[in-house]
Parts: structure tokens; sequence; C-alpha cells
């Protein structure tokens, strides 16, 4: 397989490390940068191989997760924690969709992974870690609705600080807004989400999944200093 061929199947531009994958997650084909993160130095060394065989290998129940959903059809970004060949933990922004052959079957995945080092978004990694309050999974996807539920691009900001044990006050510092107006965002988030109280909100909303999306007017924004 070419790397035209690869690039192809990719539906976006390779900036950072390139895997292809058979659907069970062996790998097929990787980039030179994928080679360094793993600590490999020939293709032919990661050849077959899964993500369970690499620095990395701790989160691959994670990334398994992840490529299931590209598979069947759900295409998202998401955040993940990482290891390189250098024993470092970092983060990612990891993204997999399916791989088709000429007859429109899906016969494998493609991956695009970036590390993350701006430093905003360190801060946000800073600010996950610290509220890492339930158990949920270690991943985190950027704008993903998991329940479906209509919310505004206010709303869902204000739903993760809540989450995040933010106050009123305190979101209304970092999004620039007065504390009643934070306080109308959360009523209505109450009505939408069918809670009578705050704390409903927040189990219900961790339920079903809210606790690990990040929303996407946020991921590309510098954090306030209240974050870090």
């Amino acid at each position: 397989m070419s790397d035209e061929d690869n690039n192809k199947q990719l539906p976006f531009e390779v900036l950072g490390l390139f895997v292809c994958k058979t659907v069970t997650s062996e790998i097929i084909y990787c980039n030179d940068l994928f080679l360094k993160y793993a600590g490999a130095k020939l293709m032919d060394q990661v050849l077959g191989k899964t993500d369970a065989d690499f620095p990395w290998g701790k989160y691959a129940n994670y990334y398994r997760k992840h490529e299931l959903d590209a598979l069947n059809g759900k295409i998202y970004s998401a955040i993940h924690p990482a290891k390189d060949a250098l024993g470092r933990e970092i983060l990612i922004f990891n993204t997999k969709a399916p791989r088709y052959d000429k007859e429109k079957k899906i016969v494998g995945l493609v991956g695009h992974v970036i590390e993350i080092v701006n430093p905003s978004m360190l801060q946000l990694n800073h600010l996950l870690k610290q509220t890492d309050i339930v158990q949920t999974e270690q991943k985190y996807i950027v704008g993903k609705n998991p329940a479906g539920i209509k919310l505004t691009c206010r709303e869902e900001e204000i739903l993760f600080y809540l989450l995040r044990g933010k106050s009123a006050k305190v979101m209304a510092k970092i999004l620039d807004i007065s504390p009643r107006t934070v306080e109308v965002h959360i009523d209505h988030l109450r009505f939408k989400f069918n809670c009578k109280t705050k704390n409903e909100l927040f189990a219900k909303a961790v339920e079903q999944g809210y606790f690990n999306v990040i929303p996407e007017s946020l991921f590309n924004v510098k954090l306030a200093d209240e974050l870090s």
C-alpha cells in the first residue's frame, strides 16, 4: 500500500502521527512520526501489532472503543492520555475514521494523532485532571452531544464548568457575563434535563456522558487563569 493510497483514505491533512489498521486494530502502515513515538526504527517492527504492544498500551482499551465507534460510522475526535517511548505521559488529539475498499466496504481504519502542546490546551488538561471526580472513561470528546439534548453554545460551556464545580460567580468571570445570566442558563439546563436541582442536573449530566465532552468553543480559546 503506497503513501498516496493511504492519504486518499484520510479525510484530513496528515500533520501528526498517521496509522493504518485492520478492522481488528492490527497495524498495516504508519508514518515515520508514529515510529518515533513507538520507539521503533523500521515499519516492520510495528506491522501486525496493536496499541497494547506499545508504550501507550495501558490505554489501548480506550483507543479500541474509539475505533469501534469509527467502524460503526460514529466519526469524532477525542482527547486521550498517552505515553511515548521516552516514558512521557502526554495528551493527544485523536481522530479515527473507516478505511474503504473500491466497493465501498469497510476494510480497516485510519488514525490521525497530534500531541497537544498548545499552552491553553495544557491548562485544559490540568483542569481535567484536577476535576476527575467521577468514574468515567479516560477520553474527552470534542463537540459531541452524547444524549442528543439540544443545547446552545453557552449552555454547553456552562454545563462543562458546572460539572467541574465552578460557582456561578467564577463562571461569570470566565465567560465575561453576569452571575445572573449564568443562573438563567443553569435554569434552562435544568429544564432541558428535566431536573429540579443543580445536584440532580449534575448527576444526570454525568450519567448521560457529558462529563467527557469538551465544547468546541472552549477547545480553541485561551482558558481563564482561574483554571490553572
